[in-house]
């Protein structure tokens, strides 16, 4: 159990502030009177929810009346019965039938879903402004409490009066014989911040055991990760509130009862080997993570996270695919100074490695003999210079390296340096890499840390991490191979991030193109384009013109685009 509180959780604590303050604009009201007020407001006009009115939702009266006709209350649509909602069901506003009914429009993945549900609201007025659409969206995902702020409605108002970055359509869903859709947002977050939150997220009813053979997610470029959990019982979800639960400092990491199913760093679709699966029975609660950084020095951005899920009835010959976090050693939960820290690094501009080993003991499979690997991969933050991960020979000693951080994301080529915020992701045929349990792995990280205090093991960003991901099965699976994960890439970007004045160079795999990079900015206004030197692999990139913040590069030559991806500027 201590291997799922620390070597799960900690990694998801990854914030700028340890301590998140209500924003100062808030006024004395809660967040319910602002949502109270929008109702009485836009219903007032009409006679539709008025209590003298047959009508049975009633939406004009007191802030206590109002809260007790719509929290955890069933509607009386039948369809929408049917369907699992609530009128406002606290912590899923894509469950709440009063938002879908009022929300015209702005949440492509919230609308009604057929005409059996009735028409939209308010009935026959002018549907709600965005910013009270998604104030009363925020407010149902923050547990949708009667007391308390719990949302900045300035952020919000401002985003939409032009202060935001431009939204990003959805992916799109799985047919529903294949699949559903998890959408996790929105999250506003102010120009430069960096905040985290866990969100409990019931699943679409489901009657039968089921195996999961891919998961396809989008996130924000501007996410620095995007973990997957699953509650080992209802009794473990049962005791984790509803809506929101922001990362304010280190007491957060200690959730128990939850399983990791899979993590991102970046938008990316995981298809699972044949004959393997990730295994939710009937009744699953996820608990979602997701941290993430504005890059932007001036604009809000609303974050949103999509991810399919690809699933099937479970098949007796299927091998549960497992995954874990091991981090290094055992770190202490409070800063410890350097010279009692087991896991720190001095502000001394020089490399410092630290290794660590990763045994059967630590691992969610318990007393398995055997590990058929499937994946590995491994994260830092920003001091980390490599990573390496070895086998361990019996009794300890590093054998084999079977992972070099130093590779490209798809790892297809040795790049010469450790990307941490896309690190590589090696992938290995399960029925082929199989290791003893008992030896395990030996994981090797580099740290070189330039900044101005000395640096450990920490939830923000400006502190460290070291641990590997991987997963794997128990046993053999019975149809196995390596599927492609992503495409191949035939261009280099480093250092990236880029930070201070340090030159940023793009390498390209052939000379004999005549490639370009251009350079775009979160809004997608082209800022910048450049031409590859004749004959060279290298371009360096003119700066002068450039902010910081993030950026999206694309490689295109008279043949059309070779690469794309992001570029981040400290």
């Amino acid at each position: 159990m201590f291997k799922k509180l620390i070597y799960g959780k900690l990694f998801a604590l990854s914030l700028t502030s340890l301590f998140f303050t209500l924003p100062q604009n808030l006024e004395a009201q809660s967040t319910w009177s602002a949502v109270h007020a929008i109702l009485q407001t836009n219903c007032g006009s009409s006679s539709c929810h008025d209590p003298g009115t047959p009508i049975p939702l009633t939406l004009i009266g007191t802030e206590s009346d109002i809260y007790n006709n719509l929290v955890n209350v069933a509607p009386d649509n039948p369809d929408a019965v049917a369907s699992g909602y609530m009128q406002v069901d606290p912590g899923h506003p894509h469950l709440s039938f009063l938002l879908k009914k009022m929300n015209n429009g702005l949440d492509p993945d919230n609308g009604l879903d057929n005409v059996a549900q009735g028409g939209p609201m308010p009935k026959g007025a002018p549907g709600l402004s965005d910013s009270d659409i998604d104030l009363i969206s925020a407010w149902i995902l923050h547990g949708a409490p009667q007391t308390g702020n719990v949302v900045d409605a300035q952020l919000i108002n401002d985003f939409h009066a032009g202060g935001g970055l431009a939204p990003v359509a959805p992916i799109a869903a799985p047919d529903p014989s294949e699949g559903f859709q998890i959408h996790f947002g929105s999250v506003f977050i102010a120009p430069g911040a960096e905040r985290e939150f866990f969100l409990k997220k019931k699943l679409p009813n489901v009657s039968q055991a089921m195996e999961i053979t891919r998961l396809e997610t989008y996130i924000d470029l501007e996410s620095h990760h995007y973990i997957l959990y699953k509650f080992d019982s209802q009794a473990d979800a049962d005791a984790v509130p509803q809506g929101l639960r922001e990362v304010t400092g280190i007491t957060e990491a200690f959730v128990n009862g939850t399983s990791m199913v899979a993590a991102w760093q970046n938008a990316s679709d995981i298809i699972l080997p044949e004959g393997t699966a990730y295994f939710w029975d009937p009744g699953t609660t996820l608990d979602l993570n997701l941290h993430i950084r504005n890059y932007s020095p001036d604009s809000i951005l609303k974050a949103e996270v999509y991810t399919n899920v690809y699933l099937q009835p479970k098949q007796t010959s299927t091998i549960e695919m497992i995954s874990d976090l091991s981090l290094f050693s055992t770190l202490p939960l409070d800063f410890v100074p350097c010279g009692a820290n087991p896991f720190c690094i001095p502000n001394d501009g020089q490399d410092h490695t630290f290794t660590g080993d990763i045994t059967g003991a630590n691992l969610s499979s318990g007393g398995a003999d055997s590990l058929y690997v499937w994946l590995l991969s491994s994260h830092t933050h920003k001091f980390g210079v490599g990573y390496d991960i070895y086998l361990r020979n019996p009794g300890g000693g590093k054998g084999q390296q079977v992972y070099d951080g130093n590779y490209n994301f798809e790892y297809t080529f040795d790049q010469g340096f450790y990307d941490f915020e896309d690190p590589a992701v090696r992938f290995f045929d399960p029925d082929t890499f199989v290791v003893n349990a008992n030896d395990g792995f030996i994981h090797e990280a580099t740290f070189n840390n330039n900044g101005n205090q000395d640096v450990g093991f920490g939830i923000t960003t400006s502190d460290e991490m070291m641990l590997v991901f991987f997963q794997y099965t128990t046993s053999r699976p019975t149809i196995v191979g390596v599927k492609e994960q992503v495409k191949q890439s035939n261009l280099t970007v480093y250092p990236n991030p880029a930070i201070g004045d340090m030159p940023i160079s793009f390498v390209r795999s052939n000379a004999s193109n005549e490639d370009y990079i251009a350079l775009y900015d979160l809004l997608g206004k082209e800022v910048l384009v450049q031409k590859f030197p004749n004959g060279s692999k290298q371009l360096f990139l003119d700066r002068s013109s450039l902010n910081a913040g993030v950026y999206m590069y694309k490689a295109w030559s008279l043949e059309g685009n070779a690469a794309s991806g992001k570029l981040i500027i400290y």
